[in-house]
């Protein structure tokens, strides 16, 4: 019995030794970061894309190089003034698609951690 009980603890005590030297998980990478962040409509695409050089998530659109990063994050639309706004097709709406504006922006600035938001 008494060797049944001190081969189960070396075991044990081998077991936790063998644990505690395992090498910790990398930590998780840091978030990706960017000089410019530019928030918007599609105005603020233009700009971001002719000024920034980001081209957002319009994969078919190059934009220029800078020397810094810029993340465009861009939605069409995106109105946050109360109104009507004139589309390019000529039609008008007035009910804007970015009423969670504060809480869309605050990811994209949780997410890209710009130096600047434009």
């Amino acid at each position: 019995m008494r060797k049944t009980s001190l081969g189960v603890v070396v075991l044990a005590a081998v077991t936790l030794v063998a644990a505690a030297c395992q090498p910790a998980p990398p930590p998780p990478p840091p978030p990706p970061h960017f000089d410019v962040l530019m928030v918007g409509d599609s105005i603020g695409f233009g700009v971001g894309c002719g000024v920034l050089g980001h081209e957002g998530d319009q994969q078919d659109v190059q934009c220029p190089d800078r020397d810094f990063s810029a993340v465009n994050a861009y939605a069409g639309a995106c109105s946050i003034s109360q109104g009507w706004l004139q589309l390019y097709n000529r039609q008008a709406t007035n009910t804007g698609n970015c009423y969670d504006f504060p809480v869309r922006w605050q990811n994209h600035v949780n997410a890209w951690t710009p130096n600047l938001v434009v």
